[in-house]
């Protein structure tokens, strides 16, 4: 699919996804892909302040080991005035519930493991507050403020797979009709 045009790959990839609702690699490609084509509406893209300064973590247990607590203090070491919120299980729940209702709570249950959980928290999160997603295993190397300015979102593809987006780090402004497309994809694939 990756040596396919943005055409050719969306007609591949709508009947794939009817078949495999769970693939997430596959429903971000084509999200992309649309929004290469110019199918996907602009006009809710990001804040006029861009991406938030706001870093976003998720651990389903409330006790984290502490080489994971050492691993998330490197993000606001590296970038000492962004906010940070780190959520579990319950509290990620919680704020499903109260910014998006019942259905996405539910989804959220749903979820088999910890990493899908984590998977579609992340989605959410970013559609409706925007910010920083980094996984807790993840250390901050530098600040972000450069990589971050002046764009409404950062992502990066993986190397070793064939155009798929990783989602270990994620950075965008709120209200991206990417991630809304995602969310729903997700969603159809966890009731």
């Amino acid at each position: 699919i990756s040596n396919l045009g943005d055409q050719s790959a969306m007609a591949h990839l709508r009947p794939y996804l009817q078949r495999h609702p769970l693939d997430y690699s596959a429903s971000i490609q084509l999200v992309f892909r649309m929004s290469r084509l110019g199918l996907l509406s602009r006009k809710a893209t990001a804040s006029a302040d861009g991406i938030p300064k706001r870093l976003m973590f998720f651990w389903d247990e409330t006790n984290r080991p502490p080489s994971i607590d050492r691993l998330i203090r490197s993000w606001p070491a590296a970038n000492p005035d962004y906010a940070v919120e780190i959520f579990d299980d319950v509290t990620a729940k919680a704020w499903l519930e109260q910014e998006f209702g019942a259905r996405h709570a539910r989804a959220f249950a749903r979820a088999q493991n910890a990493a899908m959980k984590s998977d579609f928290f992340r989605l959410c999160y970013l559609f409706r507050s925007g910010g920083i997603y980094a996984d807790c295993d993840d250390r901050c190397r530098a600040p972000l403020d450069d990589w971050l300015e002046g764009r409404d979102a950062v992502l990066y593809q993986e190397n070793h797979l064939s155009f798929a987006v990783a989602n270990n780090f994620m950075a965008c402004a709120p209200a991206q009709p990417w991630l809304g497309h995602a969310i729903e994809h997700a969603l159809l694939a966890l009731e």
